[in-house]
């Protein structure tokens, strides 16, 4: 597939790297709440919290849950990118299943986080140490039935075979990402613009996804659909969560019936 998204000198990238750097630096203080699941959430000066006060870890389960058991039943090479690693919600819930279902370690190829808040990076690798940990997280993911010390161990492992990374921004090292499943959670448009902007997600969609891919997020505008639209991508509608009227989801390669 033609790749149509990148800039000169990845500027698209590192430009709004930059930008978000500065923004979160000077405000970086987050306010700790418990959503109706009674999982954990970070909530902004202003006021934005990170997920749905319906519930964390259910949302993440709906929202991005989907997507990875859908790429799980197909044959592709098994590349992950999160955008907005904040609590590790989706990184936990992914090694969590992998863990529970019995799924053969090797077969992640990449998870890639990129998290632009230097506490929360710090935070979830002294996590993964078991430098801290968080009684209430591990609570509701054992009434989900799953295991956070199985997730832990999971995730510690790819992390040490260079499978799972952490990563500050989009840099040089961006391209080398082939992403067949995209988890979009950064926040809000009204917080993140830039991320949301039409010229970015062209950038990303088509720089860093493989002909065969699933594209999942909360949110759901028409600029980002015009986007996926462009690139390929089959839009499903599908209910938001929380009482939101749409979330994406969004696949390309796949000739199969969703229903």
């Amino acid at each position: 597939m033609e790749r149509k998204g990148r800039l000169p000198g990845n500027s698209v990238f590192m430009g709004c790297t930059a930008v978000l750097y500065r923004k979160v630096m000077g405000n970086p203080v987050f306010e700790r709440i418990i959503t109706a699941d009674g999982s954990p959430s970070l909530r902004t000066h202003e006021g934005e919290a990170m997920h749905s006060s319906a519930g964390a870890l259910a949302e993440t389960q709906y929202v991005y849950g989907r997507g990875l058991s859908f790429l799980l039943e197909q044959k592709w090479p098994v590349r992950v990118i999160s955008v907005g690693l904040g609590m590790g919600y989706v990184e936990l819930l992914a090694a969590a299943h992998w863990a529970r279902e019995g799924i053969d370690s090797d077969r992640l190829e990449q998870l890639i986080s990129y998290e632009v808040e230097p506490s929360l990076r710090e935070n979830f690798r002294s996590y993964l140490t078991g430098t801290v940990d968080d009684v209430t997280v591990r609570e509701v993911f054992h009434q989900a039935g799953y295991s956070v010390d199985q997730a832990r161990d999971q995730l510690r492992r790819w992390y040490r075979e260079k499978r799972f990374e952490i990563r500050e921004g989009f840099g040089s090292d961006t391209w080398s990402v082939d992403a067949s499943l995209v988890c979009y959670d950064p926040f809000s448009g009204g917080t993140s613009p830039e991320l949301w902007s039409e010229d970015f997600l062209s950038a990303f969609v088509g720089e860093l996804t493989s002909p065969y891919c699933v594209f999942t997020t909360y949110a759901s505008t028409k600029r980002l659909k015009r986007v996926l639209s462009e690139f390929g991508f089959s839009l499903h509608s599908r209910r938001g969560f929380g009482g939101k009227r749409e979330c994406t989801f969004a696949v390309r390669g796949f000739e199969g019936s969703l229903e």
